[in-house]
Order: structure tokens, then sequence, then C-alpha cells
């Protein structure tokens, strides 16, 4: 429990109004986007602690026509500038994804790391090779409630789709009407979003495509072969076995497109330095509330 007096508590909308509040002195501690990072760095008055998550920007498939095609999804990879996306989106503060787990995790799985890169042609290709007549049209769902880095990010994925064959529509989705406007009610061929990491590897692969998970069943994702996996390395007695089953899971998703990782997205918690003093951690992921350990609050 943290016992802070004089604290205050205030709703700002996310992106530029965040900014805008913070450099206006209505509110001295906000979580920002990384694209905002740019407008607070050169602000001396400001400060900024940047912390690294398994968040990452996704597009996520549902698995039916016309992403129920391996050709169609490897499309996608070979489709996505992904150094852009980051550069775009994120001021190139994540590291550019090539699968599900950043480098250090022990879950990457270095065998698959050169898998896809940007090449649009090599995406053309393959959209003809899918025998699907083109253009193939596709909803895309983003979150709404104008997240500039959401924003940005279906802009720039829509562009490069549409480059390459594909006919892309936004839909746009309250982040709390998710469950329902995407998931549940089956509207939309994607979503396209920052999601949320697990701690534990083993736990993201099942989340995903573990049989009878929320995900998997709404996405039409659920895989056998990839929860025996995921349960072997969630019941494994030593690190290494655990280890060994998420790569071998890993290896799968990345061969078989099951997933278009982009760029790892750290989180940045910015703060008026003549009012925040101490230690100061951003988020340690995209949904998780900030630590306030180390923290000095100078003025009631």
């Amino acid at each position: 429990m943290y016992k802070f007096d004089g604290i205050d508590f205030k709703q700002v909308a996310v992106g530029p109004p965040s900014v805008t509040a913070l450099k206006a002195g209505s509110i001295d501690f906000v979580s920002v986007q990384p694209s905002d990072y740019n407008a607070l760095k050169s602000d001396h008055s400001v400060g900024v602690a940047v912390q690294n998550t398994t968040t990452y920007m996704q597009l996520q498939f549902r698995f039916r026509k016309p992403f129920d095609n391996l050709k169609v999804r490897q499309a996608v990879e070979f489709a996505l500038d992904r150094n852009q996306l980051n550069k775009v989106v994120q001021d190139g503060l994540g590291e550019v994804a090539n699968q599900t787990f950043f480098k250090a995790s022990f879950g990457y799985n270095p065998s698959v790391a050169g898998l896809y890169s940007y090449k649009p042609q090599r995406a053309h290709e393959l959209l003809v090779e899918s025998g699907l007549p083109l253009p193939i049209k596709i909803e895309m769902v983003i979150p709404g409630g104008n997240i500039a880095s959401q924003e940005d990010q279906g802009a720039i994925i829509q562009q490069e789709l549409n480059a390459i064959g594909f006919k892309v529509s936004i839909k746009r989705v309250l982040g709390s009407d998710i469950e329902t406007g995407y998931y549940l009610s089956g509207a939309g061929d994607a979503f396209s979003a920052a999601r949320p990491g697990e701690p534990y590897p083993p736990v993201q692969i099942y989340d995903q495509w573990g049989r009878d998970q929320f995900v998997a069943i709404w996405s039409k994702g659920e895989r056998t072969d990839l929860t025996a996996l995921s349960l072997k390395a969630l019941n494994a007695t030593n690190a290494s076995d655990a280890a060994r089953f998420t790569q071998q899971a890993e290896k799968i998703v990345t061969e078989d497109a099951l997933d278009v990782p982009i760029a790892f997205t750290p989180q940045l918690m910015a703060y008026n330095n003549a009012a925040i003093g101490g230690t100061v951690h951003g988020q340690t992921g995209v949904c998780d509330a900030p630590d306030l350990t180390g923290v000095e609050v100078k003025k009631s």
C-alpha cells in the first residue's frame, strides 16, 4: 500500500491531451504513448521513464476466410514494414519483433528469427499463389477513441496491405467493448492493437492458441499441437524443459504465420520534475498499474 497525502487523480485522454495537460501543469504524473516521446524529450521541466515490456504491436487474425489460407497470412507477414511502424508509432523506441517473444526471453527461437522481412513483391506473389481473387477485401478492427498510436498503426497497416492486393476497411471499437464488439460478435477479419504480453512465455502461447481459451475460441485459432506443447512447458519441472517446449511452440507459430508481431512496446511515464522525484518507473505492461516504489512527491 502506498500512503501519499495530497494526491488528486484526474482523467485525461490518451495521446496528445496527456502531454498538453502535463505541460500546462494540470497534472504532474501521467502515462504517455511512445509517439508522444518526441514532444517531451527536449523539455527540461519534464522527466520521462521508459520501461521495456512484453507488450507488442500486433495484427491478430481471425482464422476464417481469407486468413484460413497460409499463403494469405504469409503475405501479410512480408507486407508490413516493421521498422517504419516502430519509427512512426513508437518514435523508434521499441525492439522490432520477428516473433512473439523478444530476444532476451527464454521463449525466443533464433531458428525462425529471419523467416519474414519487408518484401512487398513477395507478399503480392503469395496472394496470387493463394488462388483468391484480388483485391481481397477484409475488415480490420482497431481500438477507437482517437488513440493516436492505434490510429497511426492501423493507417500504415491498411496502406501497406492495400499495396500488395488487399482492400482493407477499418472499423473502430472502443477498448472497453473489444470483447463483445470484436471477439464475441464475429465482426472483423483481423484486429490491430497492442497485445499485452505475459510474464511467463508458455502462458502467452496457451492464452492465444490453447484449447478452450477465450482468444483462441473466438478467433477460431485453437490448436491441439500448441495446446500440448504449452501445457508441457507449463508443467515442466525445470527451466530448460520449459524453454525447449516454448521454443518448439514458437517455431510452429512463426512458420504457420499465426501471429503478426510488429515491435515491442515500451511503457512511458512522464512527470513534472518540480513535483515528482525519486525513482520513477514506467508500467510493466499496458494494463498494469504503475509501480510507485521509490517515487517522491515534492509538493502537496
